[in-house]
């Protein structure tokens, strides 16, 4: 069967560059002419004393030079492709050892911090040189705690920034969500600036402030923006699985349709394909709810809240495509089962036909459809 899916791309790349191969040849033609007396047992001529012979290889090295053309053009588009993945993901390996050694950094500040107070606890007189340097430590090892976790924010929100342009999203669905991100790092910038400008002699105040910027940052916008983004990310892939069903849909129609008209009997496989519409139907829905309540999550106080019943709608509709891959495995066993039992005898006993041939392919396209499902 792949073979002869070979075959028909081959036939349909040969047939779709004949009109351009005898465009070009128009005017060697228009040359060709058959001697008319005399030519018993000489060869054909052109006016121009160019053989047929050699005409027909014009002809062939024409056809090859294109079909060279093409296959060039497929290899660069392949290279080009192989690329663009190469460098997603030398972006993505430098994104996630940046996370790394943000996440290092963050706990190697946390323990520090930790063990200075621990020790600044244990100081008997609190104006001792000890005593004093002791909290000079915790002063910087606190400003070093903060900028460790506004750069981790940061990682986390470049890694999601990095899904967002390489998911399946619609357009202006990932730019909205871009922008969202390119708001909450903003923010975070601005407060590790302030972070930034804390030193040894900064005050408990002013750690305590560039504390509560970091906080509010996070909470106020890059919190709501990585749920919010996150969620529409799995809402994306969800989209994609449907779209795919739904042009699946298409094809078994198709196929049923001409069973139908050969005169097979296809009413079980028709309420089969009945059912997997239903639960497709049923997943789109679950989406689209999905999708609306994403969009509700704009302020801290509601995005637990909405992006919970979001997901709720979320889980729903993979089930939903969950069924529908069951439902599609019964499907094309009846379509099968259909064809074997057969209720045109001469069709039966002769050779498959074309039209047989072009069914058959479009089942093993279904199949892989169906895998993805």
């Amino acid at each position: 069967m792949k073979r002869l899916a070979t075959i028909l791309v081959l036939t349909m790349l040969v047939l779709s560059i004949m009109p351009v191969v005898f465009a070009e040849c128009s005017t060697c033609n228009q040359k060709v002419s058959l001697t008319t007396a005399n030519s018993g047992n000489a060869e054909d001529t052109t006016d121009e004393g160019i053989t047929a012979d050699e005409d027909a290889d014009t002809e062939d090295a024409i056809v090859r030079q294109a079909i060279k053309s093409r296959v060039l053009v497929a290899k660069q588009r392949l290279q080009v492709a192989g690329e663009r993945i190469a460098a997603t993901r030398t972006r993505y390996q430098i994104t996630r050892a940046n996370y790394a050694a943000a996440k290092e950094n963050y706990i190697d500040a946390k323990q520090k911090i930790v063990a200075a107070r621990t020790r600044l606890r244990e100081c008997e007189d609190g104006e001792s040189e000890e005593c004093v340097q002791l909290r000079q430590n915790i002063r910087i090892h606190s400003k070093d705690f903060l900028i460790s976790s506004a750069d981790k924010v940061l990682n986390v929100l470049d890694k999601i920034k990095e899904r967002i342009e390489a998911s399946e999203m619609d357009e202006e669905t990932k730019q909205e969500q871009l922008a969202d991100i390119e708001e909450a790092i903003a923010e975070i910038e601005d407060a590790r600036a302030v972070i930034e400008d804390l030193d040894e002699e900064s005050t408990d105040e002013e750690i305590r402030e560039a504390t509560q910027t970091i906080r509010d940052a996070w909470r106020r916008t890059a919190r709501v923006a990585a749920k919010r983004a996150v969620g529409r990310l799995a809402n994306a892939k969800i989209h994609s699985i449907i779209i795919r069903s739904e042009k699946l849909e298409t094809k078994l129609e198709t196929m049923l349709e001409r069973l139908d008209e050969q005169g097979y009997d296809i009413s079980a496989a028709d309420e089969y394909l009945d059912d997997f519409k239903a639960e497709i139907d049923s997943a789109k829905e679950n989406y689209d709810k999905a999708k609306e309540k994403y969009q509700e999550a704009d302020t801290p106080d509601e995005v637990d809240t909405v992006m919970k019943q979001a997901n709720e709608y979320m889980r729903a509709a993979h089930t939903d495509l969950k069924e529908a891959h069951t439902i599609l495995k019964d499907l094309l066993r009846a379509i099968r089962d259909t064809k074997q039992a057969g209720t045109q005898a001469s069709e039966s006993e002769s050779d498959s036909s074309p039209a047989e041939e072009a069914e058959e392919e479009e089942e093993t396209e279904s199949e892989e459809d169906e895998e993805e499902l």
